[in-house]
Parts: C-alpha cells; structure tokens; sequence
C-alpha cells in the first residue's frame, strides 16, 4: 500500500467548498494534505479518524487576515496552506471545532466576489490571448504573404493553431465549469459545492489558459528575434542563465516557515524549467540546422 500520492491540485478560489468537500473525502480514506504547489497536492496516509478540513478565502486586509488566522486557532482550526484567495485550514489532534465560517449570507457574498473577481481576470487574459494571437497572425500574412515557404513560417502557423486551440478548449471547460456551479448555486444555500468533474475542469481549463498565454508570449519573442535578425542562442543563454539565478536564490541560505519553504520550491521549479526549456530548444534548433533548415537567423 502506497503512503504516498500526487493529483491535479489547481483550484480557482470561487470553487473553495468544493475543494473542501474533497479534502474531506480524502481525510475519510486516509489521506492528509503534505503540500501543494502551483499544480500538484501531495498527500500522505495518515492514521487520525478525527481529521477534517475547511477552507475559506482569505480576508484582502492583512491585519484582519492575521487576527482572522488566530481567530481560527483557538477554535481548533491549524493554518495548513495558503493558496491565492483561499486560506485550507485542518482541525487540530483531539479537536472538534464549529465551521469557520457559519452564516450562509456571509459565505455567498464572499463567493460572488471571488466569482466576480475570477471573471475579470479571466476574461481580460482571454481578450490579451486572442489579442496576441490576431497580432501575430497579421504581422505573418504581413511580413511571409500567404504562399511562404520558410519552414520557420510553417511552424509559427502551427503553433498559432496549438495557441488558439488552447484558448477555446478553456473557454470551453471554464463555462461548463461556470454553468455547474450556478446550477449548484440555485439548489444551495450558502457557498454552492459543485459537482466533483466541475473541479477537475475547471484545473483544466486554468492549464490551458496559462500555456496558451505562455504560448503566445512565445511566440511573440520569437517573431520579434526572426524580424530584426537576432540570433535565437542569445535568447536561449539569457533563458538559461535567468534559470540558473532562480536555482540559486532558491536553493541559498536556511529554509525558514512553510511559505517560504513554498516559494523557495516555486522559484526552484521555474529555475528548472526555464534551463530544460533553453536547453531543449536549442538542440532542436541545432538539430534542424544540421537538415539545412538555417533556423538561427532570418
């Protein structure tokens, strides 16, 4: 039997009852939160049958988030993790605590916020995707006309199309997502808890979103390195060195408090992965070299 085990744990912060549902489900097999990082929850078997999560948003204030947070404490909830917006608390050994949070009126004020407030983030990183994307498009019917052949031309189109398939396959999750909790909302006082595959979607769809976004910058860059004449391996270096600097303020010093011990892991991470990116692109881009593609210049 394994002690061990790591699921998709990227939640948006309107969703946090579901998410609470789900900790609790997981506390009734056995399981207990370890840690979470941007897209994956670690779990461990724990032998304790009184172990129950709540989760909450997290006041905006940070006076009242720290008198909120010892308000939790002497009732018998421990601070576990803080995730944007969402604060995931679990009981103490031994401890039987009320909810943290108990009027209804209250938890849907504060979900219709959160809701309000994912939607315009949302809707204004779609907007600036599809926005780079028509940009992009132009500027390459613009610059190659429709009959180009360049390999180089090819593969901007191809990625143009992995770009806005991305976006609309997140549109498209994010709204089932969206329509499940409104139609748990309807039914339900309070916060709604949504239907479980509401959740996993919605994860999703927030990977979708920001690959497409990732995408896009991208390929911006990389039009702008093919347009002026810039030589790729520069690009590549810089990448790689701004990687290495990220490993290294990462791993220096003593690991102090488990926020910081979270950041530390988030900054080693995009350390690793900027330098495996830099690395991967470049012998790609080399190995092409070698076929005659010429792909370093313009």
């Amino acid at each position: 039997m394994r002690d061990r085990k790591y699921v998709l744990f990227r939640f948006s912060p309107y969703l946090y009852k579901g998410m609470e549902e789900y900790l609790n489900e997981q506390a009734e097999n056995g399981w207990e939160l370890e840690s979470t990082g941007p897209l994956v929850g670690r779990f461990h078997r724990t032998w304790r049958t009184d172990l129950r999560y709540s989760v909450d948003l997290i006041p905006r204030d940070e006076g009242y988030r720290r008198e909120y947070f010892d308000l939790c404490r002497d009732a018998g909830w421990e601070l576990i993790e803080t995730l944007p917006a969402v604060a995931v608390f679990a009981s103490l050994p031994g401890a039987d605590p009320p909810p943290v949070q108990s009027d209804p009126a209250v938890e849907r004020e504060n979900f219709s916020r959160a809701m309000a407030r994912y939607l315009i983030w949302t809707g204004l990183l779609f907007a600036a995707g599809i926005a780079s994307i028509l940009w992009l498009r132009g500027e390459i019917a613009r610059t190659y006309g429709i009959l180009a052949t360049p390999v180089y031309v090819w593969i901007y189109r191809l990625w143009l199309t992995f770009t806005a398939d991305a976006l609309l396959a997140m549109l498209l999750l994010e709204t089932m997502s969206l329509l499940a909790v409104w139609l748990s909302a309807l039914t339900q006082r309070g916060a709604p808890v949504p239907p479980r595959w509401a959740l996993w979607i919605d994860g999703a769809g927030g990977i979708l979103m920001w690959t497409a976004i990732a995408s896009a910058g991208l390929m911006i860059a990389a039009h702008r390195c093919f347009t002026y004449g810039l030589d790729l391996r520069v690009l590549l270096l810089t990448a790689a060195l701004a990687g290495a600097a990220c490993l290294f303020f990462a791993l220096a010093g003593q690991r102090s408090g488990r926020t910081l011990n979270r950041a530390r892991s988030l900054l080693a991470l995009t350390g690793v992965l900027a330098i495996v990116a830099a690395v991967g692109v470049y012998l790609f881009l080399r190995h092409m070299n070698f076929m005659g593609w010429g792909l370093w210049y313009v």
